[in-house]
């Protein structure tokens, strides 16, 4: 790949930022909001039908990324795809819009870049507010600097990307449909089953040990790590529409762990929100 062709620009000079849409008040339109949003997940599963009165508002090809703590640390970042041709949602005002700019810049590459390991550290860093509301800076967004490929050049790296992050989606549908079988059988074989009337009814905490998770406090951020060396730790985020959880956003540092009495989870347990 002949990256002498690549030049420096800004993500302002290449993409639109907070692109202008207008849905009239009161019509009532897809709504995506902050909880739809998977972390680190390019699709967008979820979504509800509300009145609009207000917030962010987005097509098909856009790029939703999260700009308020602890959201955008979490992978909050997603592309739009579901919508029907035309078509206009809005969302959450913690929203920033990034959309293509023709015949400067691939839609799917400006995903990517968003989710870039340069990109997430400078706008993490740019965040200012009072604590636990801090918020990305549009100005540090809009003048995000990086070496950009010609057209042609970011359409093939975008292309072999989304080819994995399908793959990612066909699996995540098959565990979809895998899960509601399981929910299925259990159903039938412990809940429907004309046999049960001879089991014996006892407490939970007979034939289970119950653990009170604990959190240490969001604004002393020397608990939290991103170094995957720490020890994972599951937030509530985490949990959604998983039954399985493999990875997760966050770690906890040792010191966090003693201090605060926080329990280890050992592979088998069931956790509960």
């Amino acid at each position: 790949m002949n990256k002498t062709t690549w030049k420096r620009v800004k993500l302002g000079e290449v993409a639109e930022i907070n692109p202008l849409e207008s849905i009239k008040k009161n019509t009532l339109a897809k709504k995506v909001s902050m909880d739809n949003l998977e972390p680190f997940n390019k699709k967008i599963y979820s979504f509800s039908m509300e009145s609009f009165k207000g917030g962010s508002k987005f097509k098909n090809g856009d790029t939703l990324l999260a700009r308020i703590t602890p959201c955008l640390e979490n992978g909050k970042t997603a592309f739009v795809d579901f919508l029907e041709n035309n078509e206009i949602a809005f969302g959450s005002t913690e929203f920033i819009i990034l959309r293509e700019k023709e015949n400067i810049s691939d839609k799917h590459f400006l995903y990517y870049l968003a989710r870039s390991e340069n990109f997430r550290e400078t706008a993490i860093k740019s965040m200012t507010g009072s604590s636990g509301r801090e918020r990305v800076q549009i100005e540090v967004i809009r003048d995000y600097e990086f070496s950009l490929p010609p057209l042609e050049t970011q359409h093939k790296i975008a292309e072999i990307l989304s080819s994995l992050d399908d793959k990612i989606d066909l699996l995540h549908r098959q565990n979809k449909t895998l899960e509601s079988l399981s929910l299925t059988l259990f159903r039938h074989t412990f809940i429907d089953n004309p046999k049960r009337n001879a089991w014996e009814e006892k407490p939970l905490s007979e034939i289970a040990e119950i653990k009170i998770g604990r959190t240490p406090p969001r604004k002393e951020k020397q608990w939290f790590s991103t170094n995957p060396k720490n020890t994972k730790w599951i937030s509530i985020k985490d949990m959604e529409g998983n039954i399985f959880i493999f990875n997760t956003a966050e770690c906890l540092t040792d010191e966090a762990i003693e201090k605060f009495n926080i329990p280890i989870i050992p592979k088998g347990v069931v956790i509960l929100s």
